[in-house]
């Protein structure tokens, strides 16, 4: 036995001698825990479109050439919509916006169809490699 352990019992046997002994009852505690699910980024994304309104198709085309079509919905992140769907897709800033490692191309037919981009996305596709 460690000679600090002994002066702790004999330190704690002294301040009791002379004192009379109060025994306290104890009542244990009910105390509840309420549990969720696990939240993950991205859960949206595991959601499938509600109606056809909401379908919007992507096709992702893999490092080998192959193309793969996906049925999304609006609103989706492309790089949370590749992960449910297994498809490799580096996101260095975890969809933060502050990389360009997941940025995609859209069919010019679209392009009148988007708002005009922000000047920190075109910042950020001037780092993107041909």
């Amino acid at each position: 036995m460690s000679s600090i352990l002994r002066l702790a019992q004999r330190t704690t046997r002294l301040l009791t001698i002379g004192r009379p002994q109060i025994k306290k009852s104890f009542t244990p505690q009910i105390r509840q825990f309420t549990t969720t699910n696990l939240l993950k980024t991205g859960d949206f994304e595991y959601e499938d479109p509600k109606s056809e309104d909401e379908v919007v198709n992507i096709t992702y085309v893999l490092r080998d050439g192959t193309e793969r079509k996906i049925r999304g919905k609006v609103g989706d992140n492309v790089m949370f919509l590749a992960h449910r769907y297994d498809i490799e897709m580096e996101g260095a800033c975890e969809a933060s916006l502050a990389c360009s490692t997941c940025h995609v191309y859209v069919d010019p037919a679209f392009k009148d169809k988007l708002p005009e981009p922000l000047e920190e996305e075109d910042d950020m596709l001037d780092m993107v490699g041909n």
